[in-house]
């Protein structure tokens, strides 16, 4: 169930290809965005945090293995294998299409179970330890110390996993430690004997059939936190960094409807009425992507414009006679200055970094030499990563390269934000944590 008011969007499962992250950023915007991000909420969370209980579930598995014989690994991490079972154990139950937002694997799992077959190292994520779960929220569980380094369990995690075995004791009781003649260590044991044989087999050995499914599906199911589980981590939470306690405290009275509303929207709905401190971030990040958009928008325009020409050149003289080109180009110089002044309020250093992104755009006397500035910026960026540039730039003008072809329309100039700016996944958290005490 959602609660009124909060709409949030769908993150489907990422399996990125050989370009990965590179194909993403041609500019080489991400960084800065990032770290300007960091500051606005906390460094252990990232945009593609979601659901908060898979928290739960890492603590959880850190408590089922620490039984599990680490010479089984073979080529699969034990992490992974437990992560087939709960993501399985999902799709195996048929929860409701917003119970399984934002889970990752998820469609994977839902066509294994079509095809009668069951997650293995083959079907599941192309790059699970970046993609899966544990890959996703690691770093927020080492944060809260649920595990540590090693994804052992840590003191909050112990806690945690109490708090959740009291919320269903009847099912739960005896997990954390593995007690015997307890339902929870009984749970703990049978997950510890399906990691086993998942390991040593490659992939799931459980079949449909079994009960299994449905405990793991009840335990774990993002939208399925109890009162003191909830509760823990919505305390947890606040206690991440101030600017996050500021943040939740204004989702929960004022939920976001991301269906017409977007990130950018909500930070400028609370900047009235947060701290000062948190008021200079929200502007910082707010002045950056103002910037960014007014590079990349216009980047995305001449991406669009050689996708439709297809292998025929486009003349630079009509890159620079797209609107959204000339837009950018009468905008700049002044989203500069202020992205850097903004900056300089909450690092020292982040004007440099602005500068080396954007001083080639300020006094381009025409949209021409603004192209070619783009141009420039792309060829250096790709020049750092090794890659070849997306453009082959021919005395007739510019042709994309066929895998940086677009698919639709990219939009203009009005859309401002560039890069998720994690109040999504606060605002996700938040709704997941909805019984909190």
């Amino acid at each position: 169930m959602v609660l009124e008011g909060l709409t949030l969007p769908e993150i489907t499962d990422v399996d990125p290809g050989a370009e990965g992250e590179s194909g993403l950023d041609p500019l080489g915007l991400s960084a800065v965005a990032e770290d300007l991000v960091d500051l606005l909420t906390s460094e252990h969370l990232t945009a593609r945090m979601q659901r908060v209980r898979f928290l739960t579930a890492i603590a959880a598995c850190a408590a089922v293995l620490n039984h599990v014989d680490v010479d089984l690994r073979g080529d699969t991490e034990p992490q992974l294998a437990f992560e087939w079972l709960v993501v399985q154990a999902m799709a195996q139950a048929a929860l409701p299409q917003e119970a399984t937002r934002s889970v990752p694997g998820i469609g994977k799992a839902r066509a294994a179970r079509l095809r009668g077959e069951m997650l293995d190292a083959r079907s599941y994520l192309k790059v699970p330890a970046v993609f899966g779960f544990h890959g996703v929220y690691k770093r927020l569980a080492r944060g809260l110390r649920i595990v540590d380094k090693q994804l052992l369990l840590d003191e909050v995690g112990y806690s945690l996993l109490h708090e959740w075995e009291r919320d269903a004791p009847s099912t739960r009781a005896g997990f954390a430690d593995a007690a015997g003649g307890t339902p929870g260590g009984d749970l703990n044991r049978s997950l510890q004997g399906a990691v086993r044989r998942a390991l040593e087999r490659g992939g799931i050995a459980e079949s449909a059939q079994v009960h299994l499914w449905r405990k793991l599906a009840d335990a774990f199911r993002p939208d399925g936190a109890g009162r003191r589980e909830a509760t823990l981590l919505w305390e947890a939470l606040i206690d991440l960094s101030p600017q996050v306690a500021e943040l939740l405290g204004h989702l929960d009275s004022h939920p976001p409807n991301f269906a017409v509303e977007s990130e950018l929207d909500v930070l400028a709905d609370l900047r009235a009425t947060v701290s000062v401190d948190l008021r200079r971030r929200v502007d910082t990040v707010a002045a950056y992507e103002r910037l960014a958009s007014l590079l990349y928008r216009p980047f995305q325009a001449v991406q669009w414009e050689a996708t439709v020409n297809g292998t025929v050149p486009v003349p630079l003289v009509n890159a620079a006679d797209l609107p959204t080109v000339a837009h950018a180009r009468a905008e700049v110089d002044h989203a500069v200055e202020a992205a850097a002044t903004a900056c300089s309020g909450v690092d020292p250093a982040m004007p440099e970094r602005v500068a080396e992104i954007a001083d080639r755009f300020v006094g381009t006397p025409d949209a021409a030499a603004f192209v070619d500035a783009l141009l420039g910026r792309h060829r250096a960026v790709q020049d750092v990563r090794d890659k070849q540039p997306w453009f082959d730039e021919l005395a007739a003008g510019l042709v994309l390269r066929t895998p940086y072809r677009l698919e639709e329309e990219p939009p203009g100039p009005e859309a401002v934000q560039v890069h998720p700016v994690r109040i999504v996944g606060l605002a996700s958290f938040r709704a997941d944590l909805k019984g909190r005490a």
